[in-house]
């Protein structure tokens, strides 16, 4: 069996939580993404390129040059690293900006001059420094935080390096930082806001700039900076400054007080210069949710010309905003990591909300495939459950986040789908909880997908909402009843962050208790009629697993055989027998026909093999072997003697250089020479692809994912059951992973048999 390709189809993530974390350039959107540097390309509808150097969360991405070729990062470890980008879109890491900082990097900015790059950063310790290239050659420690900084080279026909900083001393500072006596020198003091400055921006044009300034006291301070033939101030809105140029000679320039915007009921986190219609116009956006196109008049008159906002009690406010020029967007990232489009229509005076990037904001734990392979759910810290579907649209096929059915008020542990339109989840709470799909959902996805559903005669709730004083989804079955921004919508493209935050639920079905902690795991088998649920456990009194009727929703069975939390759990593909693992480093096994609940089988610290806890297990496609991956660095496979069911051997061991936290085996492919497919995910985040040869106990890896791992632990991951082959025989699978990067990715493989 080999790989003829893979290809990494859809990367769902979002935009780390800090106010200089994305920029805009023609049609790509770069970001931090956890500790990944990601590229989106909106023609493409996807990620195109993920890059990963910084070992911690990364804070600000600022472009360097007007081509895209270079951008500049920084990181809570400390460190900003200048990227460079290869014919392919890949950012590569060309200078590591290091041992200036002692603690967390809060932004940084880098501009070419004569080939080389001279950057500022500051930090979290008040420290300011200036590079050449990697050589750090000022650094000064200041008494307030900077949290925004920019540097140019020539500002307003000032020579030398210019250095604006703002911060919590509530002004903006212009400053000239001296090459040849490594000086920084403050030109001028730009005061008159009441609270900390969270962004300035800075645009030239005939020989004057623009410089506006926001800041958490609500207001928008806009300067024009010109030269000037005086050396007294012009008015009381103007200040002068003089400066020597490389000729010895003393210049004098004005910073004049073009207009205070105020227009925005809460904190202003971004500023932003754009060109619109070859006008230029100020983008701002706040923690009041809204974010504003600002239009020049006249000289001295600025009118808001567009609004833009989120909607719904779950709308954040704002942390960044930009412009695409090129297919005039405005973007704007929420404070829950989502990325807001709108896009202007064509010779019309409107703006219409775009899909756009969307993914969970902390860790994601767990996912699952609808049984026919269509789509997939997640779940995460971020205490929602997600869906994920592909977009058919006439010209491409892209995925995206095309429901949110659980906003939930604890972090989601695990998943697990319910035949094709049902999920029951598990949280940081005792309570196993199961969802129902509603009409708008199946209408939508039969549109947005191009799936065929036909639910006659199934009663299907219209639409889900939370009741002003409940906390489960409710399902609404008469729509008239409902206010009007939560009722359903149809839609045929995938849905924007304000239709995904509030109108995309599914209703509550079932609440299952029996559980004394929080539960950790839940499985359900494959004729959707067993629920197994495990919680955490510190005894052998709650490592029971609890097994569930699906039918009438009642208890059957305790399973007890674990002392510690049962850490997965999975039924065999014939659904005769259940699997459990644990923090035991123990696994167990369990008949689960013919109302005949019973451990037919388990180790111990003598057959266990496994010295630390054991994260996943899986079934081969035949019921016949299992395979279990432990944090020991280790695959082992078991046989299940088919004379004697409760004889249970270990076969290979398999080692790798990290621990395993997660495995997979396909469901359907496989040789009839007993050759099994097997995804394998470890602690550092590799990914990578191996066959099984059950005749002769050989493993052979096939995929190594390299620039397509995850950056660190993965949690989970599982292949599509669906299976395509072509006229040459070739089968194409998919296969998900997810991990503590916030990341899901989804690949497209192509296999050909030898």
């Amino acid at each position: 069996m080999d790989v003829v390709s893979c290809e990494n189809v859809y990367v769902s993530c979002s935009v780390n939580c800090y106010p200089h974390c994305l920029e805009t350039k023609e049609n790509f959107i770069v970001f931090g993404s956890s500790n990944s540097i990601v590229l989106y390309d909106l023609n493409a509808r996807c990620v195109i390129s993920s890059s990963s150097h910084h070992s911690d969360l990364i804070n600000s991405v600022r472009w360097i040059d007007d081509k895209g070729f270079y951008i500049i990062s920084s990181s809570v470890d400390q460190t900003s690293i200048i990227w460079q980008k290869d014919e392919r879109n890949v950012y590569h890491v060309k200078y590591v900006l290091n041992g200036g900082h002692k603690d967390s990097i809060i932004i940084s900015d880098s501009v070419i001059v004569d080939l080389e790059f001279y950057s500022v950063s500051t930090a979290s310790d008040k420290s300011l420094c200036i590079w050449q290239n990697e050589h750090k050659i000022f650094a000064e420690n200041l008494k307030h935080f900077i949290f925004d900084v920019r540097i140019y080279n020539n500002m307003a026909n000032i020579s030398g390096l210019i250095v604006l900083t703002a911060g919590s001393d509530d002004c903006v500072q212009i400053n000239r930082f001296n090459s040849l006596n490594k000086n920084l020198e403050c030109l001028i003091t730009l005061q008159g806001h009441s609270d900390w400055i969270k962004s300035i921006d800075l645009i030239s044009f005939n020989d004057k700039c623009l410089l506006a300034s926001a800041s958490q006291d609500f207001f928008v301070r806009v300067y024009e900076i010109r030269k000037s033939s005086l050396k007294t101030d012009m008015g009381v809105m103007s200040e002068n400054f003089s400066v020597t140029n490389n000729n010895g000679n003393e210049e004098y320039y004005s910073a004049t007080l073009e207009t205070v915007l105020a227009g925005h009921e809460g904190w202003v986190t971004n500023a932003r210069w754009i060109i619109v219609e070859n006008r230029i116009h100020l983008l701002t956006c706040s923690s009041d949710k809204m974010i504003i196109l600002w239009e020049q008049m006249d000289d001295s008159i600025w009118n808001e010309k567009y609004r833009f906002g989120e909607v719904g009690e779950n709308a954040l406010g704002f942390l960044s905003c930009s412009f695409i020029q090129s297919s005039q967007m405005i973007v704007g990232q929420s404070q829950n990591g989502a990325v807001h489009l709108w896009k202007k229509m064509n010779d019309q005076n409107c703006w219409q909300s775009y899909p756009s990037i969307t993914g969970h904001f902390k860790e994601v734990t767990d996912l699952t495939w609808e049984p026919d392979g269509e789509y997939f759910l997640s779940c995460s810290s971020d205490q929602t459950t997600r869906l994920h579907s592909s977009w058919n649209s006439s010209k491409i096929t892209s995925w995206h986040e095309i429901a949110r059915p659980q906003i939930h008020g604890y972090d989601l542990k695990s998943i697990a789908m319910v035949g094709r339109f049902r999920f029951v989840s598990g949280a940081d709470e005792k309570v196993v909880r199961i969802f129902n799909a509603t009409k708008n959902f199946i209408e939508s996805i039969k549109k947005i997908s191009l799936i065929n559903i036909d639910l006659a005669g199934d009663e299907i709730a219209e639409c889900a909402i939370v009741p002003s004083l409940g906390l489960s989804n409710s399902a609404v079955f008469d729509i008239s009843k409902i206010e009007e921004e939560f009722k359903p919508k149809t839609i045929e493209m995938p849905p924007s962050e304000e239709i995904l935050m509030q109108n995309t639920l599914w209703p509550e079905s079932q609440k299952l208790y029996g559980h004394g902690y929080e539960i950790f795991a839940v499985a359900v088998n494959h004729a959707n009629t067993l629920l197994a649920s495990a919680c955490k456990a510190s005894n052998a009194t709650h490592a029971s697993i609890i097994l569930w009727d699906l039918i009438t929703f009642k208890k059957l069975s305790d399973l007890c055989s674990h002392n510690l939390t049962v850490t997965q759990i999975r039924f065999s593909p014939d659904d005769s027998l259940l699997l459990s693992v644990s923090r035991d480093r123990t696994w167990s096994l369990f008949n689960v026909q013919n109302s005949e609940y019973r451990r037919i089988a388990f180790s111990d610290k003598n057959t266990g093999i496994h010295s630390r806890i054991i994260w996943d297990c899986a079934w081969t496609p035949d019921s016949k072997n299992f395979l279990t991956g432990s944090r020991d660095k280790t695959i082992i496979r078991w046989y299940l003697n088919d004379k004697n069911e409760t004889e249970i051997q270990s076969k290979e061991k398999i080692p790798f250089d990290h621990p395993v936290t997660s495995l997979d085996v396909h469901s359907k492919v496989f040789h009839e020479n007993n050759h099994y497919l097997v995804c394998v995910g470890l602690e550092n985040g590799n990914l990578s692809l191996h066959t099984i040869d059950i005749s002769s106990g050989e493993w052979f890896k096939i995929f190594n994912f390299e620039n397509h791992n995850h950056t660190s632990t993965v949690n989970r991951v599982r292949f599509s059951p669906k299976l395509d082959i072509d006229e040459n025989q070739f089968k194409t699978i998919h296969m998900s992973s997810c991990g503590q990067d916030r990341m899901i990715k989804l690949f497209k493989i192509i296999l050909k048999f030898k």
